[in-house]
């Protein structure tokens, strides 16, 4: 017989794991543990997913910008109520949906983001997305500590995350020496769905950002600085941009499509 106390303790452990977990907080026993139940729970992947685009979204938009106690309290305030209209997917989700929409509720405060929300009607919502220059995303991404927000080093949950957002599982060829994936990043550019690989390559900062062909745009190629290069190419249906401070690409042929069983 289900324990309807245990059940919601287990998700509010859940929730404080997850929240631990993004913000770098778990010793590298619990990391592992978390990581292990993340390959076996779509759902709980696709939130952690969810829940750093978020936070990558607010470092990106506002680095420098705390929201004060009175504006958190207003925001939530204002959210009292709201979730009730929300079609929910499953308890998980409803019971983190408000703070979706508070987080984008506290970039719009600090900053003049322009929110579509849908309260009727969809689960999610959805913040205005403008593409933009992927040389600026790489500054940015470096003058940040160019540290990605998921680091995905298991071959089978990299595959899964491409082909969720780009419909196809992609993967790693062999590295040579001096070159190293550091985990994703998911900044936008092309699109929300746009998925930034960060690599070191001799020392240098290398990211490729890789969406669907048919959300290709050449304004992302815009570069005015003169120390950085954008290089594009075209496979699988896809579009891949390596951004870096070398002369040639050397992260952009990596990548291969991941053989079915």
């Amino acid at each position: 017989m289900n324990d309807p106390e245990r059940r919601d303790s287990d998700e509010m452990d859940i929730d404080a794991r997850l929240e631990a977990y993004l913000d770098g907080q778990l010793d590298d026993a619990e990391r592992r543990a978390f990581e292990e139940r993340l390959r076996d729970d779509a759902d709980l992947a696709a939130l952690v997913e969810a829940e750093a685009a978020i936070k990558a979204s607010l470092l990106r938009l506002h680095p420098n910008a705390e929201p004060s106690e009175a504006q958190m309290q207003d925001i939530v305030a204002s959210l009292q109520g709201r979730e009730t209209t929300c079609r929910r997917r499953d308890t998980r989700a409803a019971r983190r949906w408000p703070l979706r929409v508070a987080a984008l509720a506290v970039a719009a405060a600090l900053g003049g983001v322009v929110i579509s929300t849908v309260f009727v009607g969809g689960p999610e919502p959805a913040p205005f997305f403008q593409i933009q220059p992927l040389a600026k995303l790489y500054k940015e991404a470096v003058a940040q500590g160019f540290e990605p927000y998921y680091e995905c080093h298991d071959d089978e949950r990299f595959a899964a995350t491409f082909l969720r957002r780009q419909r196809q599982p992609l993967r790693l060829l062999p590295m040579p020496q001096g070159t190293r994936m550091l985990g994703l990043s998911y900044p936008g550019g092309l699109s929300r769905d746009t998925t930034a690989v960060l690599c070191r390559v001799d020392d240098a900062e290398v990211v490729v950002f890789i969406d669907r062909l048919d959300r290709d745009d050449p304004r992302v190629a815009e570069n005015d600085d003169p120390r950085l290069n954008v290089f594009r190419q075209e496979r699988f249906g896809l579009v891949f941009y390596e951004v870096t401070p070398l002369d040639e690409p050397r992260m952009i042929y990596h990548f291969a499509v991941a053989a079915e069983d």
